[in-house]
């Protein structure tokens, strides 16, 4: 009968399963430790992933010249670590400056009157004009844009905040990362059958490769992103152009929105300046943007995920909905891997039902 079918049991069996964590959702005493827990390992996890991704091979270039690899590691770490104290050496001290006179100018010399006095929107053209409920309503739609930026530029901050203070327990991960990797996945693979083993291995290459071609590659467009902007920003003469160029860099690891959010500070700077620069923001960005899309983003990021950009759209709503500003880092790699383990599953299936066609045949 048709529902002795395996479609249906599994369909029956992945509903049950749903509505069953549905309602363990709806107990929040029951999923409240579980939150806790997540929130309190789920950043120096994320953090420590996409940093094993970004010294991965930089680890494997030491051992290919014959360095045993807890010596790579270390090596690795001490380049990191003289890296990161040249760049705050050389540039911390004014990146805290910068960022300091940016949150006291955005935050409390910013405000929606600037708009309302002395600006295009009370010169004589729209003074002559009938359009006070149009204006009214412009300020409010202004105000309210200037209200969402503000929160989701403290979000950012907040998250690095958060970051920072369980900064100690990354080196530790990630050495256990970098130096077990392959221990990993022999574990998985040991869960598997004999006859998957080959299967299961293909489906963590295929998902290692999908992670590490997006966030390395992301996070390299993004840091000629940031370098560009920096360059286009001392061109027009902004304030504040190192630690404006740094959020560009943060943000623009967010696939198609991300630069254009990183440039929301810059615009705020500009008005504070005059309109005109804020103009002078958004045709630099469109200018870059051009420049990353046609040539640097070709030629760094070779092997792009096959991922509509309607898709990409709808996960970062869902992503940003879920987790916010995590979610919009974390939600299309974890797609790329459930696409292609999806994939996977289903080849394996596929071949599987074909054997066992040919051996009822035979039989």
């Amino acid at each position: 009968m048709w529902f002795n079918h395996k479609f249906f049991k599994y369909g029956v069996g992945t509903l049950l399963t749903l509505l069953i964590i549905f309602m363990f959702g709806k107990i929040d005493f029951f999923l409240l430790p579980f939150k806790k827990l997540v929130a309190a390992i789920f950043a120096p996890i994320l953090a420590s992933l996409i940093l094993y991704y970004i010294l991965r091979p930089l680890v494997r270039l030491f051992q290919r010249v014959r360095i045993p690899k807890t010596i790579s590691i270390v090596l690795t770490f001490v380049v990191a670590f003289v890296l990161i104290l040249a760049l705050a050496t050389n540039i911390g001290v004014i990146v805290v400056e910068q960022f300091n006179a940016l949150t006291t100018e955005l935050y409390n010399n910013f405000d929606i009157s600037m708009f309302s006095k002395d600006s295009l929107l009370n010169n004589k053209f729209f003074a002559s004009l009938p359009l006070d409920d149009l204006k009214e309503r412009g300020l409010q739609l202004l105000d309210s844009l200037i209200d969402n930026s503000k929160a989701f530029f403290m979000s950012v901050v907040s998250t690095v905040t958060n970051i920072s203070t369980i900064i100690i327990m990354i080196p530790f991960i990630l050495f256990y990362f970098l130096k077990d990797d392959e221990e990993f996945s022999k574990k998985f693979i040991e869960f598997l059958p004999k006859k998957h083993v080959t299967n299961g291995q293909k489906i963590l290459q295929d998902i290692d490769k999908a992670l590490s071609s997006y966030l390395v590659g992301q996070m390299t467009v993004a840091l000629a992103d940031g370098i560009l902007m920096f360059i286009g920003y001392l061109i027009i003469g902004i304030k504040y152009p190192l630690i404006l160029s740094i959020f560009v860099t943060i943000t623009a690891i967010i696939p198609f929105f991300g630069p254009f959010i990183g440039i929301v500070p810059a615009i705020f700077v500009g008005l504070t300046m005059n309109p005109l620069m804020a103009v002078k923001v958004f045709l630099l960005e469109t200018i870059v943007q051009q420049i990353d899309g046609n040539f640097i983003a070709p030629q760094i990021m070779k092997q792009r995920l096959n991922v509509h950009p309607v898709t990409v759209i709808l996960l970062l709503m869902i992503g940003s909905a879920l987790y916010g500003f995590v979610g919009l880092l974390i939600v299309v790699p974890v797609y790329a891997a459930l696409t292609v383990t999806i994939k996977n599953i289903y080849r394996i299936y596929k071949v599987e039902r074909l054997n066992h066609s040919k051996l009822s045949k035979n039989d």
